[in-house]
């Protein structure tokens, strides 16, 4: 009969395996391309994690003992004082007194900037900490605008009349990390979810930082 002879082709047809494994490989082969991308993103990326505090490291280090990068070129920042003040003028404290202790001497605001060309004695500063020592540690597209140099008050350095010692902050802001596979667009969907982002294969480098005591800021015979 013909209807049993369709039905045997159909089922024919149905057992014939000819090509299955062209489709599963292509079912396979783009996820298996996306987990190897995707390891090799997180290898490069933890690679230029480690490199990055080690530059941050590095860049504390000499902002320690060299001048300033910013707050002694007269620019916008507040004034990086050179001695610690008396907080009170009427106050009959004595030079040396602890800065910690009754909150005798003045506590300056933060001074901050980065290290894209400072202007006065800084400039050489900054100059030193990012071409001879922090540039080739950096992730690819760093900038100098992305090194943020800090310097903060601790009252625990320092004595009344005595050289200002800040505690000092080299940090890594604003930077974005590029990825080779999607992985970065399909995080910033979830995170940003529809609100208009940008939604590349970039994502935000970890913001990182290291701090140290000023040790002298270069200040010589400024004192």
């Amino acid at each position: 009969m013909i209807g049993a002879g369709l039905i045997r082709r159909l089922r024919a047809r149905l057992r014939d395996e000819s090509g299955a494994s062209i489709v599963e490989l292509a079912v396979v082969l783009p996820l298996f391309l996306l987990i190897l991308f995707a390891l090799l993103d997180f290898g490069r990326f933890a690679f230029q994690y480690v490199l990055a505090q080690k530059g941050m490291q590095d860049a504390v280090r000499i902002a320690v003992v060299r001048a300033p990068v910013c707050g002694r070129d007269g620019s916008d920042n507040p004034p990086l004082p050179l001695i610690n003040m008396r907080a009170d003028p009427d106050g009959n404290e004595p030079l040396g007194q602890k800065c910690s202790e009754d909150d005798v001497c003045v506590a300056p605001d933060d001074v901050v900037c980065s290290l894209a060309a400072p202007e006065g004695a800084g400039q050489a500063t900054a100059d030193e900490i990012w071409e001879e020592h922090i540039a080739p540690l950096m992730p690819p597209g760093t900038t100098r605008d992305n090194i943020r140099i800090t310097y903060s008050f601790d009252p625990a350095l320092g004595f009344l009349g005595g050289p200002y010692r800040p505690m000092v902050r080299a940090e890594i802001v604003d930077l974005e990390f590029e990825f080779v596979t999607p992985l970065s667009a399909i995080g910033n969907l979830a995170a940003r979810a529809n609100d208009g982002s940008d939604l590349g294969g970039t994502a935000g480098f970890f913001s990182m930082e290291a701090s140290m005591p000023a040790e002298d800021l270069a200040n010589g015979d400024d004192l």
